[in-house]
């Protein structure tokens, strides 16, 4: 399973934003899933049990197994197999919402699949979505994550000999409301001793090494990633305030100078973003922390 993630600044520099990204059939959008939840043999968000992180700070520093409280959000659905029959119609719908409808076609797998197409084309309108499991069962299924649509009546109508038999009904198992959690830096290092120089409550400038892993419902691994992510918001706040002082003529006396600055410091930004896509980890962690070191009494150098 191709598990993937991104981490993204959320409140200055205090809090950050981790949001699991791996790719997730989704009927309704137009972008096919190839690799991710649910294609394949690979395992479902609704199996995953617990997920834990492990973090490595700018100076080496390393902490692992840390609790986010996190899981990836799910979707409700109800389940039923079509058991037998030649021929009829079936119409579904979820607490009186038509998802979809069919004639009975060749064989029981050929009239699931047009039952699925049919409900998949017409999800944006009505907010459910169908999955074909085996050739004979049919998960109807809430476009929107959370509880929300949990508890609500799956119907099927039937005509001539068709048959089905409801296995979950109503619809269940949605939770969570996002594939997101924010963090803090007190989240990562918890009640051990937090890195030299940089307990709080702002990150400092660096490249931050994550791995992302998840577990099943039976506390066995199933799989885990790892990147390096360049943390730069003190950094790119400098840039900013530096710029206000350009407009504001803050620093008359050293415009030139500050405007020089200011270039420099965004081309270091740049430079490590290029050094990191590159693997080289270290060169961009010393090329933020030499951005750093420039904003530093930015303006008192005149």
């Amino acid at each position: 399973m191709k598990l993937d993630f991104t981490i993204s600044t959320v409140t200055c520099c205090s809090t950050y934003k981790f949001c699991d990204t791996t790719c997730e059939t989704e009927p309704c959008e137009t972008t096919a899933c190839t690799d991710g939840y649910g294609i394949g043999s690979n395992i479902t968000k609704y199996d995953i049990g617990k997920t834990r992180f492990n973090v490595k700070f700018p100076d080496g520093t390393a902490y692992n197994d840390i609790d986010l409280s996190f899981a990836p959000a799910t979707k409700a659905y109800g389940r039923f197999q079509v058991t037998g029959g030649t021929n009829g119609t079936i119409v579904v719908d979820v607490n009186g919402v038509v998802v979809s409808n069919v004639i009975y076609t060749t064989d029981i797998s050929t009239t699931i699949d047009l039952l699925v197409n049919t409900a998949n084309g017409k999800c944006q309108e009505t907010g459910w979505y169908m999955e074909k499991v085996g050739t004979d069962t049919v998960k109807v299924i809430s476009k929107t994550a959370g509880d929300t649509y949990n508890g609500l009546d799956v119907n099927v109508g039937l005509s001539g000999d068709i048959t089905v038999t409801m296995l979950d009904d109503p619809t269940a198992y949605g939770s969570g409301t996002s594939n997101c959690v924010d963090f803090t830096i007190s989240d990562l290092y918890g009640s051990n001793t937090p890195p030299t120089g940089n307990s709080g409550p702002d990150f400092q400038d660096g490249v931050y090494e994550f791995t992302y892993i998840v577990y099943n419902d039976s506390d066995v691994e199933v799989d885990r990633v790892q990147k390096c992510v360049l943390f730069d918001c003190n950094v790119k706040k400098c840039v900013k305030d530096s710029l206000i002082k350009l407009g504001d003529d803050c620093c008359s006396d050293c415009h030139e100078e500050l405007a020089e600055k200011v270039l420099l410091i965004k081309s270091k930004i740049e430079q490590a973003k290029a050094q990191l896509e590159k693997g080289l980890d270290d060169c961009a962690n010393k090329t933020i922390k030499s951005a750093n070191k420039i904003c530093t009494n930015i303006c008192l150098d005149c």
